[in-house]
């Protein structure tokens, strides 16, 4: 609403107030009669003022609108579920390409669409983490592109999805504000169409990892560093902007055997309705050795005791997004052309 009467405002009273001045131009003008009839064909008449009164609140609610994209935008995350391959095929499709053919005949012309091919061809991967496409190698898709070829039935697979997340207009909630940050920890990211790498520094437990991620409909992932400080973890979660909303972090400090030195976990929500499970994890975990039985024991505390955050939790966070000044203005400055250009082509197009 707050958006809606700054536009709203500023732009009625522009109106209003051109309206006003030339009615008193062709009330006051004392001149003869030419004078009158001249500026008569120059008034504003009431039906055109009430005409750009509509469009003024048209306006400012389409401005409104614009606001309130932006700030939805500024609430997308991504997430990423983790699955397996379960099928591959060539599917048939309608063709994309085609082209027309326009005559013409007794100065009416008429054209048709031609399509290259009859159908074209994709070439799908089935996961039960969403199906994704490979890219054709040719125009109409017949050839079998080889990355499809080497798609292996069971191997793992991950799918991003979008969601909105709140959180994001609260800095505080997502991470420890006095975090330092520059960990120079690259979040994982989806390579290859679908392959994803959930562990950073220790290799050897990437398998049991990929296994239980993608039976679990989470995203657990490991980082094992050495020589670092108990901080490093908020450092971290600040580079990648918080942990989403599946997502469980898995910092390790390791021992020069190998061992458990110290071990940090962050959750959605700086650890929101996770704080027991976070503590039981760091609290059993230390001086153990890093290898697949530890993984085996923090999936089976995560099962057990993870809270899902309801992707609504925070929704009231919307409440207390505030638009930047640069699109304040802009919005403004649109309203307040409109409405002066509106208010000229009445003046110039009287309407009846």
């Amino acid at each position: 609403m707050f958006i809606f009467l700054v536009c709203f405002i500023p732009s009625l009273l522009v109106t209003l107030g051109l309206f006003i001045w030339h009615r008193y131009q062709y009330d006051k003008s004392g001149k003869g009669t030419n004078y009158r009839s001249y500026m008569k064909t120059q008034e504003v008449t009431l039906k055109e003022f009430l005409i750009s009164c509509g469009l003024t609140v048209i306006l400012a609610a389409v401005s409104l609108g614009i606001n309130n994209m932006v700030r939805d935008s500024g609430f997308i995350d991504t997430k990423y579920i983790h699955g397996v391959v379960t099928e591959k095929y060539k599917d048939s499709v309608s063709c994309e390409h085609s082209y027309q053919i326009c005559t013409t005949s007794n100065k009416t012309t008429t054209c048709t669409t031609y399509y290259e091919h009859f159908e074209d061809y994709d070439w799908v991967v089935k996961t039960t983490a969403g199906n994704l496409t490979i890219d054709r190698v040719d125009r109409q898709g017949s050839s079998t592109p080889p990355r499809w070829k080497s798609v292996v039935i069971g191997e793992y697979a991950t799918q991003a999805y979008n969601y909105m997340n709140y959180l994001k207009n609260d800095k505080h909630t997502l991470f420890k504000a006095n975090a330092s940050g520059g960990a120079g920890i690259p979040q994982p990211r989806i390579y290859d169409y679908y392959r994803f790498s959930p562990v950073i520094g220790f290799p050897e437990i990437e398998e049991q990892v990929k296994q239980y991620n993608s039976r679990s409909n989470l995203n657990v992932n490991y980082v094992v560093v050495t020589g670092k400080n108990r901080d490093f973890i908020d450092s971290i979660v600040k580079d990648w902007e918080g942990v989403d909303i599946n997502q469980i972090l898995i910092v390790i400090n390791l021992e020069k055997s190998n061992t458990v030195g110290y071990i940090r976990v962050a959750t959605y929500a700086n650890g929101y309705k996770n704080q027991y499970l976070i503590k039981d994890i760091e609290d059993s975990s230390i001086g153990k050795p890093v290898n697949n039985q530890l993984v085996t024991e923090h999936f089976s505390k995560i099962k057990s005791d993870f809270t899902r955050i309801p992707k609504d939790e925070f929704i009231e966070k919307k409440e207390e997004y505030r638009p930047s000044l640069g699109l304040i203005i802009f919005l403004v400055l649109l309203n307040l052309a409109v409405s002066i250009v509106t208010h000229i082509y009445m003046k110039r197009n009287p309407v009846a």
